[in-house]
């Protein structure tokens, strides 16, 4: 649309006429115009022409990724992706991840999250480097993006990878919520103001019941200021299971969906650290 040049629209005659607000003159309606929705004309009114319109917190600290890169493949919601390194190089497409930023992994163990993509300054530590996810040697805010990894499994069966976060031993459900949950405090206290947060967890079958996982850490992150941005599904191909036997001799049969999938949550930041938090 054409503008004058104090930045406001001039009508140009054009034979459309969508839905939106009338336009007139001196002699009433004008079929030749075209009509302008109120929201727009609303918005514009209020910020004016768009280069004098404010930026938004992350695009003032350049944490506003870009949109996903054209490839002939979107990135999807919902994918079999052959490891946890092309679902970040995914995450990265999207701009969830960027190059530029300072980003620590607080549960780097092997490393195999960036195998394929990494950020040019990438901060990582785990147990046996010395640093535990729920006392970071870092300042508040000091990060553009963290990415968290905790040992997500609410039965608490022990398993290599849960020996390197230092909770090799078999816990109950509780314990391991309050872990990630600490977990997630440190992570939200070193990130800054419009950082991303990107938690990998999941829905599972614990004590008989479906723990709904994405749930409880979107609400704790919910508490602290934090926005859920978006939600990947990794799909998987589940083990089998044994069968199971109950106290009377029956062969206990499935009562819930096997969750074939994992997830990573992915956050910002969206208020300043509290001057009040204490770890």
């Amino acid at each position: 649309m054409e503008t004058t040049d104090d930045g406001w629209p001039t009508w140009v005659p054009g034979p459309s006429r969508p839905r939106g607000v009338e336009t007139t003159d001196q002699y009433g309606p004008r079929p030749d115009l075209p009509r302008i929705s109120a929201g727009w004309h609303n918005d514009f009114q209020r910020c004016g022409p768009p280069e004098n319109r404010p930026e938004s917190v992350a695009s003032r600290l350049g944490l506003r990724g870009p949109a996903a890169e054209t490839t002939d493949t979107p990135v999807m919601a919902a994918h079999a992706w052959p490891t946890n390194a092309h679902m970040i190089e995914d995450v990265a497409r999207l701009g969830y991840l960027r190059k530029e930023w300072r980003t620590l992994d607080p549960t780097y163990g092997r490393g195999n999250f960036w195998t394929r993509w990494r950020p040019d300054a990438l901060v990582t530590s785990d147990i046996l480097t010395g640093v535990d996810f729920r006392h970071l040697p870092h300042d508040d805010g000091a990060f553009q993006a963290v990415v968290f990894d905790p040992p997500y499994k609410l039965n608490g069966t022990p398993s290599n990878p849960d020996i390197r976060y230092g909770v090799g031993e078999k816990a109950t459900r509780k314990e391991r919520t309050e872990l990630i949950f600490d977990g997630l405090a440190e992570c939200w206290r070193v990130l800054r103001h419009g950082g991303m947060l990107l938690v990998k967890c999941q829905d599972q079958v614990c004590g008989g019941k479906v723990r709904w996982q994405t749930d409880d850490i979107t609400q704790q992150l919910a508490f602290l200021g934090m926005e859920k941005t978006d939600r990947l599904d990794f799909l998987t191909t589940p083990r089998p299971q044994p069968a199971r036997t109950r106290a009377d001799g029956e062969v206990s049969g499935q009562h819930h969906a096997r969750r074939n999938y994992s997830t990573l949550l992915v956050f910002r930041s969206t208020r300043k650290v509290p001057t009040s938090y204490v770890r």
